[in-house]
């Protein structure tokens, strides 16, 4: 099953996410999927509140 995903962004953040998605070679769900998995990963090792 697939979603739908809509996220507004001002310019400065959606030119800074889509420069890392770029460099990183990702596509925008394999990079929403690495960020939260790195969120996840930070949170287990208490770096995120």
């Amino acid at each position: 099953m697939s979603k739908r995903v809509t996220v507004t962004l001002d310019d400065e953040d959606f030119e800074y996410a889509t420069e890392m998605k770029e460099f990183l070679g990702l596509t925008w769900e394999e990079f929403m999927i690495e960020a939260a998995e790195c969120l996840d990963e930070q949170i287990e090792n208490g770096r995120v509140a």
